[in-house]
């Protein structure tokens, strides 16, 4: 059966054509190895790395670090998402790109 667990993640106010980071997190707290199948990220001013590798082991986290980097003024969502066999954990995002 598949299950998915909702996150979100703020970035503020960003400065139009500057970037803002957030270093994500994802760690096995349970018995078994966990298997990510996927990492992917969505929406036109977000991106994504990760060093996230194919199976988290008990107790070992990895990173994924995600960049808001707005080019014009407004509100702007995306969204971060881990594929696991039985579901997904996604991350809204959200920001805002503004002049000063």
């Amino acid at each position: 059966e598949q299950s998915n667990k909702y996150y979100y993640y703020n970035f503020g106010s960003v400065r139009v054509n500057w970037s803002q980071y957030a270093n994500l997190y994802l760690r096995n707290t349970g018995q078994e190895p966990l298997q990510i199948r996927g990492i992917y990220i969505s929406g036109a001013t977000f991106w994504a790395w990760s060093r996230c590798p194919e199976y988290l082991f008990p107790g070992q986290s990895c990173l994924t670090r995600v960049e808001f980097r707005p080019w014009h003024e407004g509100y702007f969502s995306g969204s971060l998402r881990f594929k696991f066999p039985d579901g997904n954990i996604i991350v809204d995002l959200y920001g805002w790109g503004v002049r000063y």
